[in-house]
């Protein structure tokens, strides 16, 4: 029986403290690799974003990863539309919510179909393909994700990265992916618009399949001459306004400006984040088994993480005086969520169903994080 994704992870972590491992020595990128193509700046990007929408409400969307999961942001998109959806200033994502953003940003029905079917449709074998134990022991990871390096060609084509370059409008909305640069440890946030308008359509697809790739199970991706894998590995979501997304000097030359034409910088509006994954951890009885005992370390380090990371976006919407909306999947979605890299069409199809059933009631959402303690 495969294993679960946490319990195969915890189990590469036992084995990798037990026995050492060889490595393949790293290449240099190519100078003409357009994976090494000088990426738009995202600092510019977030000064022309601030400039652009003076005196405008931003209203923006942040979704999370979850693998197969994913079935459900698609699903309550889709109906959230047929009962009226904001038209997004920002959507961001990382991983699996990664994949999902640039047809939300599209913001049309035809796009949600489109990754409805991707999400109903695909299986296991159209995402990964496993490796020999001993060669993914020696090499970058366990399995590879070269399908879904061929079906983002067909799913996210240049046609549709030509549609968001037009759908950013220059820069005035924003689609902003995360992955981890693993060379430097930190959180790289890509500005897809600029991207697209650039036409930069391989890296492109290459930043959405970083995203996507959770490290030790799948190679991370060369990017700009570091190593970049799933965004959600340092956070679960993201949103483009925290403190350092922008230099004081250039936050004072949009306050300046925005004063000149008698406006606010920004009126505030609401950030809705739609987390592709569980409320909280189940309860249950622990074996002293050290497997079981590593698999459920991961899980509690990753629900804490998950809620210190909802509750500094809350407080900062907060602060900005804007709303704050929170949706997870239901408990009734537990078995079908436990193994999130199964890729199973049936489960996903439920996740997705139920997806469009909760999106199409407009108070479903709650207005805070769940409390640090779980509620039981």
């Amino acid at each position: 029986m495969r294993q679960t994704p946490l319990r195969l992870i915890s189990t590469l972590l036992v084995v990798l403290l037990l026995v050492g491992c060889s490595s393949t020595p790293r290449k240099p990128q190519a100078a003409d690799d357009p994976l090494v193509q000088p990426s738009p700046s995202l600092d510019d990007g977030m000064e022309r974003f601030h400039e652009l929408n003076i005196g405008q409400r931003i209203d923006g969307l942040a979704m999370s990863g979850g693998g197969q999961n994913g079935a459900y942001g698609v699903g309550f998109v889709q109906g959230w539309r047929e009962v009226g959806i904001p038209r997004f200033s920002f959507v961001t994502g990382v991983s699996t919510g990664a994949l999902v953003a640039s047809h939300v940003f599209l913001d049309s029905a035809e796009a949600d179909e489109v990754m409805a079917r991707f999400y109903t449709h695909v299986k296991r074998r159209d995402i990964l393909c496993d490796r020999n134990f001993l060669v993914g022991l020696t090499s970058d990871s366990f399995m590879s994700m070269e399908p879904l390096e061929r079906l983002l060609e067909t799913v996210v084509t240049n046609k549709v990265i030509d549609d968001v370059a037009v759908a950013s409008e220059g820069g005035k909305r924003l689609l902003l992916i995360g992955t981890v640069n693993l060379d430097t440890g930190g959180f790289h946030i890509w500005d897809m618009g600029a991207m697209a308008r650039a036409r930069q359509y391989v890296k492109y697809r290459a930043v959405l399949r970083a995203s996507a790739g959770p490290p030790v199970a799948v190679p991370p991706v060369p990017l700009d001459g570091g190593l970049h894998c799933d965004g959600g590995t340092a956070s679960s979501v993201f949103v483009p306004f925290s403190k350092d997304a922008l230099t004081e000097q250039r936050r004072a030359r949009v306050r300046a400006l925005a004063a000149k034409r008698g406006q606010p910088p920004l009126i505030p509006g609401t950030l809705y984040v739609l987390v592709n994954g569980l409320r909280q951890p189940d309860t249950i009885v622990m074996k002293q088994d050290v497997l079981d005992i590593a698999e459920r370390a991961l899980s509690v380090q990753g629900y804490s993480m998950r809620l210190g990371n909802f509750w500094y976006i809350y407080e900062r919407v907060k602060e900005l005086e804007g709303q704050f909306r929170l949706r997870f999947l239901p408990d009734s979605l537990k078995e079908e969520a436990k193994d999130f890299l199964a890729f199973d069409q049936k489960k996903m199809q439920r996740i997705f169903d139920q997806g469009v059933l909760d999106g199409r009631n407009p108070n479903i959402w709650v207005k805070e994080p769940p409390s640090l303690k779980p509620d039981r």
